[in-house]
């Protein structure tokens, strides 16, 4: 799924393009390597991103932030806040995966038995085309959770986001009956999907902080 980012069958003006992405880039900084799941510190500013979110090159990123740099999970997520065991409970997850592998994930999403949906909506900025899905975690008291591996009773599994990220690697919310927004792009042949979480009470305004974080992915020239 991780590739550089090539000029390879590009024409003259593109690859000039590219060389001076790849000028820029150059000079910033890669995010913070951590351990699942415990956080680092973030300072705020611009980051490199991994390879396999190009043409997405890189994040700024503000003040206050955490970050789980999970590179065997294939994902990054973004945290503040704290649950019952400690880790982060508002987060803003990160992936990118083929775009044509992932074609249905939008509808995987919106038919997902752990979520109830409350809107699904689509827009288009900068010639970019954004599927925007806000959902409810389903109630699961049944779930005893698995505390060793900072998973807290009663969260949700999200089933949908599972071919986004490595074998071994599931992916849950970190509350129960959490709230959450995913937002789907396709930038070329990737497709980049960024999961906003928080506690129901907690969401709206936790929404600001995380879509200012996501509008931060993007290059360094915009």
């Amino acid at each position: 799924m991780a590739g550089a980012c090539s000029a390879d069958g590009d024409d003259t003006a593109a690859a000039g393009t590219t060389t001076t992405t790849a000028a820029t880039t150059a000079t910033l900084p890669p995010l913070p390597g951590a351990r699942c799941c415990t956080g680092v510190s973030v300072d705020p500013g611009r980051y490199l991103l991994p390879d396999r979110f190009a043409p997405l090159t890189s994040i700024d990123v503000p003040d206050g932030w955490t970050i789980v740099n999970e590179a065997r999970g294939r994902y990054l997520a973004f945290g503040r806040g704290a649950n019952v065991l400690g880790m982060p409970s508002q987060l803003v997850m990160l992936l990118a995966g083929p775009a044509a592998e992932h074609a249905n994930l939008a509808d995987d999403i919106s038919s997902s038995p752990e979520l109830g949906i409350r809107n699904d909506s689509t827009s288009t900025a900068s010639g970019v085309t954004a599927r925007q899905l806000d959902a409810v975690a389903h109630p699961n008291p049944g779930y005893a959770g698995s505390p060793g591996a900072d998973i807290a009773a009663g969260t949700q599994r999200l089933t949908a986001l599972g071919p986004l990220v490595a074998g071994g690697f599931g992916l849950t919310t970190s509350t129960p009956a959490a709230r959450l927004r995913f937002v789907l792009r396709q930038h070329g042949e990737v497709l980049f999907v960024a999961v906003i979480e928080a506690p129901a009470p907690e969401f709206d305004a936790f929404s600001a902080a995380a879509d200012e974080l996501v509008a931060g992915v993007g290059d360094p020239d915009l």
